[in-house]
């Protein structure tokens, strides 16, 4: 007994049999003996319904960790996630080095994630459940192409897989593994000038003659990087 598991669920209420997973997901863990954290969502927006989940999403998971003091949170993204955030962040005009979206290990603000099954294609980790025996709640809404994510999954990358080929998909996975190997790169080069970052009243900044020492590249990742950060919106 090397470390203490705990489960976090969010019951985003979309769905008329969410309400039964989740009791569904706290009998499971009560026979595996771990702790269950659930969280249900019962005012839902007008607007946009997937960033405001997310947003509740972590915002929970954050509350978790700062109670518990866990090492990290290990969320169960894959490499079908991976791929369509890729091709979403290409569409949307995204700067190179966040084409991926999401590494193995990364944070978000004071929030350590680990993704462990990043590497690790849908179709093998159902193939995976089935040899166990094990099976998988199915998410409707994953297949709801209101949602702009389902559209990318049902509609956008199969249609590209038919006109240039089944290997579309492997291409994105190169295209975003390359993303965050130029996201460490400019991590590297911007280390210093990053860690002198000042506060005034006027908020984030940094004396000229440093960002003077940085190439365009390197400078517009800087800018990025600080938005990313910093939740601030550039256009």
């Amino acid at each position: 007994h090397f470390f203490d598991l705990h489960l976090a669920h969010i019951d985003h209420g979309w769905r008329a049999e969410s309400g039964r997973e989740a009791l569904f997901l706290q009998k499971k863990a009560q026979a595996l003996g771990l702790p269950l954290h659930l969280l249900t969502l019962v005012e839902l927006p007008a607007g946009n319904l997937e960033a405001w989940s997310r947003e509740q999403r972590y915002a929970f998971l954050l509350t978790l960790q700062k109670k518990y003091g866990f090492a990290a949170v290990l969320l169960a993204h894959q490499a079908d996630d991976l791929i369509e955030t890729a091709l979403q962040r290409v569409l949307e005009g995204a700067h190179l080095p966040f084409l991926a979206g999401m590494e193995e290990v990364s944070y978000r603000q004071d929030l350590l994630l680990w993704r462990p099954l990043l590497p690790v294609r849908k179709k093998e980790l159902a193939a995976f459940l089935a040899q166990q025996k094990i099976k998988a709640l199915q998410d409707r809404s994953n297949k709801n192409i209101h949602f702009l994510r389902a559209r990318v999954r049902e509609k956008i990358l199969p249609a590209l897989a038919r006109h240039f080929g089944k290997q579309v998909d492997r291409n994105l996975w190169h295209l975003a593994e390359k993303a965050v190997v130029l996201k460490k790169y400019l991590d590297s080069k911007i280390a210093l000038v990053w860690e002198q970052r000042q506060a005034g009243p006027l908020g984030i900044y940094w004396p000229l003659k440093l960002l003077l020492t940085l190439e365009e590249l390197e400078l517009q990742y800087l800018f990025k990087k600080m938005a990313h950060v910093y939740d601030v919106d550039l256009t």
